[in-house]
């Protein structure tokens, strides 16, 4: 291959020589125009003719820049969950996020790939991690890694969304969270996740008066997702969540006590407020009504009221 700027005469260009019928040619100056020539070497002494010129303008070609600025938080202190954002090195629109145990070596670490420079990192635990970002500038060109960026490790005490409220038989609770919320930091749960396209999934939002089985009181509200919308819904007796498509809410009242409790559902209403998959919150009130039995026999009808729920949606269904 010969080649110079437009109009050499051949002879007096660069050559290159190769042994395959592709060449990389570097080192050109932008916005400058070449010609470029080929022939085959057929022997020591015989060639074809020359076939040319292409005429190609060198175009200057933008360096691919590594981001800056990249912070990692914790979501209002849920252990579980980080917001990962940056700042982009030039006018890319794609970036490569890695993360791992502090000290992990890139390449090794899980990726994620973005569009946005904010993205949410979820299941998460109370180790410290480290973040690396680097941009994607075209299917061949990355830019550098920027990072590490450390994420603390945490004491594991969730103070985050999670909470509902509840008036049963006449006393009121105004701080209930999943059984075990200050370890697990769990908001909700999505049930019949596995199941075919047709059978609904249930978001399950749990309330509990006390960890303390024996003398506490457990609300779970089973919400199908043709009502993960904002709406006003019945509430009816836990039924199932593979084959139900209805709202549903089960109500335990010391559930670890040697007398049989048992709490029949008769009528409810569920409002949700609020359910933005953006933020991942739902928001929402309940009420019902229920019968209570005793070791088999019934003690009376009594009520659930001012009942409220706001919780943040952080299944991995959600991601």
């Amino acid at each position: 291959m010969q080649y110079g700027t437009a109009g050499f005469s051949l002879g007096s260009g660069t050559i290159l020589l190769s042994t395959n019928n592709s060449k990389m040619v570097s080192n050109l100056s932008e916005n400058v125009s070449y010609e470029f020539y080929v022939r085959s070497n057929c022997s020591n002494d015989q060639n074809s003719n020359w076939i040319g010129p292409v005429v190609v303008t060198a175009i200057p070609i933008e360096d691919c820049i590594a981001p800056s600025n990249l912070t990692v938080i914790r979501n209002g202190n849920n252990i579980s969950r980080a917001t990962v954002t940056w700042n982009a090195g030039g006018s890319e629109t794609s970036w490569e996020i890695q993360y791992g145990n502090v000290g992990f070596v890139v390449g090794n670490g899980t990726t994620i790939i973005s569009q946005f420079t904010t993205i949410t990192v979820s299941e998460l635990q109370t180790s410290s991690y480290d973040f690396y970002v680097r941009a994607s500038c075209s299917e061949t060109q990355s830019s550098p890694w920027f990072g590490p960026i450390n994420l603390e490790q945490t004491n594991g005490i969730d103070n985050s969304t999670a909470l509902m409220t509840a008036n049963i038989a006449g006393m009121q609770f105004d701080r209930m969270t999943p059984y075990q919320y200050a370890t697990t930091g769990i908001d909700v749960t999505i049930l019949n996740n596995s199941a075919p396209i047709n059978e609904p999934r249930y978001l399950w939002i749990q309330g509990v008066t006390s960890d303390n089985l024996v003398a506490s009181s457990e609300i779970s509200l089973y919400l199908p997702n043709n009502s993960w919308v904002v709406g006003d819904y019945p509430l009816l007796e836990f039924d199932n969540v593979t084959t139900a498509n209805f709202c549903q809410v089960k109500l335990l009242t010391n559930p670890g006590s040697t007398v049989s409790t048992t709490n029949r559902i008769s009528e409810g209403r569920l409002t949700i407020t609020e359910f933005n998959s953006d933020t991942r919150i739902i928001r929402g009130v309940f009420s019902f009504s229920y019968e209570k039995f005793v070791d088999g026999a019934l003690v009376g009808g009594f009520r659930v009221l001012n009942g409220t729920f706001s919780y943040q949606l952080d299944d991995p269904y959600f991601n």
